[in-house]
């Protein structure tokens, strides 16, 4: 029982550095530095056309996302201290 739980501590804790740190790291690399990749014709914030990609939004998402990294941080290392003890 004990190599099982071992086993899976150690899948939880390679698939949470995946998804919550390489995955989340890559999203907010791309928020920051591909924004402006989206057409100038649709950077603005117009019901008629549904586009609402304003400029602003850049910063709209990016901070909650670098917030929740800071959260999964604070997870991870609580996770290091469980492996380590």
């Amino acid at each position: 029982m004990e190599r099982s739980k071992t086993i899976a501590f150690i899948w939880f804790t390679l698939v949470w550095t995946y998804a919550r740190h390489y995955l989340n790291l890559r999203i907010i690399w791309s928020v920051w530095n591909e924004f402006w990749l989206v057409k100038p014709e649709n950077m603005m914030w117009d019901r008629e056309r549904g586009v609402w990609l304003a400029p602003w939004m850049r910063y709209q998402v990016f901070a909650p996302l670098v917030a929740l990294q800071a959260v999964n941080l604070f997870w991870y290392w609580n996770i290091w201290r469980i492996i380590i003890t």
